[in-house]
């Protein structure tokens, strides 16, 4: 996720998971000793469709609507994500005007009435890039460097592998993995934002099989006392993209170009060429 305007976050990310029957996801790690984080994370992948169905998926849309809870105000969004790490999210809400994020896979933008059109920098252009990997559930060795079980923990009558997972780089996440299911239904971690690191928590729910995946439908993100909720109405897959679906926006390649000319006038005065 991120991501999307101040004191609110939405995670550029694209969650899968649940929805599984117990006929599906009911087999394996429950009454069994302690499995490792590995294991978990392995399980993942195949309760929720197999390493040859993520394999044989190279983009999503998701279209739908997001809605800020306690302000009791709602729009439209679509999502955008292709491999292999490029990202676009379009959404209005209320009164706010349009607000876009996305990136390149090389630069992470947002363009909104409050912040304008603004290339993100630092720990923030990490995080995006980072989480808009395209099956980061497959690739989860290539973006953590550990993966542990905590433990079981339990939530009403509910019972959960509590993963401690630590990306190549940035603070760790905390996983819930469902016993029974298998499925991930719930994560905590701080995002990176323009305004400094949030902690946040996101519920999965609400998933359906697309595209012999199981994928999320709605999500449930809190963050500094906000509630976030994203309900999609249909996932596509393998969809033919516009050229230019993930290009720069003229204005965003106006900010970089004069930073980087701003760059080249710091050099000459520096080197006196």
């Amino acid at each position: 996720m991120t991501w999307l305007m101040r004191r609110t976050v939405v995670v550029l990310v694209a969650m899968t998971g649940m929805g599984a029957s117990q006929s599906l996801a009911g087999e394996g790690l429950a009454g069994k000793s302690l499995p490792s984080g590995a294991e978990v994370m392995d399980r993942f992948i195949e309760v929720t469709g197999g390493k040859s169905a993520y394999q044989a998926v190279h983009n999503r849309v998701g279209k739908g609507s997001i809605e800020m809870v306690e302000m009791s105000i709602k729009g439209p969004m679509a999502s955008f994500f292709s491999a292999p790490n490029l990202a676009y999210i379009k959404m209005e809400i209320g009164g706010m005007g349009e607000i876009e994020r996305g990136t390149d896979g090389k630069v992470g933008w947002e363009k909104s009435p409050m912040t304008g059109a603004r290339v993100m920098q630092g720990k923030e252009a990490e995080f995006v890039l980072r989480e808009s990997l395209f099956n980061a559930e497959l690739q989860w060795r290539k973006v953590y460097s550990s993966v542990e079980n905590m433990g079981e923990e339990k939530d009403g009558d509910k019972s959960y592998y509590k993963i401690k997972a630590t990306p190549i780089s940035g603070p760790p996440k905390t996983l819930y993995y469902n016993v029974s299911t298998g499925l991930l239904d719930r994560m905590k971690f701080v995002v990176a934002t323009q305004g400094g690191d949030m902690p946040i928590e996101v519920l999965v729910e609400d998933y359906r099989k697309v595209g012999g995946i199981l994928m999320s439908f709605k999500s449930t993100q809190k963050v500094s006392g906000q509630t976030m909720r994203m309900t999609l109405e249909s996932i596509e897959v393998n969809v033919k993209l516009a050229p230019d679906q993930f290009a720069l926006p003229d204005d965003i390649k106006a900010l970089l170009a004069k930073k980087e000319a701003a760059a080249k006038s710091k050099d000459t005065e520096k080197t006196g060429e």
